[in-house]
């Protein structure tokens, strides 16, 4: 939805005051539900905000949402400069200060295996346990993950090296890198958000 938002506005769909006005309530909402170290968890009661369904946090639907809230941030900090001298610009700074605080929670290591080097799935904050299945391929969700901690400044950069690159011949005989489910979300999600240098894997 907060990308949505920023795609919206810049089809028009959205005027700049129904922008403001969804991203405000949006971010209201966020804010004021239960977090683990400022990780959403997986499932709450739409009517009441409370955490159901076992208190679970999903390792990549948290990097999803985190890297989300960094482009809608970066995107209000161009939209605060392009704008610096009209009425809006105080609500778009208090909008860059309520992600940064967002953002400024998330501790993506709370997921991290030191010894393996890698992220684990999810963790349950209600029984304290971590699920003992690590994403170990490039091509996966946990990219995203890997790539926002180090940016965050939680984990070693040396972590990126960690996941596989096991190779298999695709379509055209030409080489292609093994995904963690085989999926194409998990092939062409990340380069939402990614760079993809030119020749790179």
């Amino acid at each position: 939805m907060l990308v949505a938002l920023i795609a919206a506005r810049e089809t028009k769909k959205l005027t700049d005051l129904q922008f403001l006005k969804h991203t405000e309530q949006t971010l209201e909402t966020i804010t004021s539900l239960s977090k683990y170290k400022g990780h959403l968890y997986n499932w709450y009661d739409i009517k009441n905000k409370e955490v159901v369904g076992g208190n679970y946090v999903s390792s990549v639907d948290s990097a999803n949402f985190t890297v989300c809230l960094v482009v809608l941030n970066q995107y209000l900090k161009e939209l605060h400069v392009n704008n610096f001298k009209t009425e809006t610009a105080h609500k778009y700074q208090a909008l860059i200060e309520q992600c940064e605080q967002i953002l400024n929670k998330i501790d993506f290591s709370v997921f991290f295996n030191e010894d393996m080097g890698l992220f684990r799935i999810g963790f349950n904050d209600r029984t304290e346990k971590s699920d003992e299945l690590f994403y170990d391929l490039l091509i996966s969700e946990a990219n995203l993950i890997s790539y926002l901690a180090i940016a965050m400044q939680q984990v070693n950069p040396n972590q990126w090296f960690r996941h596989g690159r096991r190779l298999t011949r695709g379509p055209l005989d030409k080489p292609l890198l093994v995904s963690w489910s085989g999926s194409l979300f998990e092939y062409l999600t990340s380069l939402l958000f990614l760079p993809a240098p030119q020749g790179s894997l």
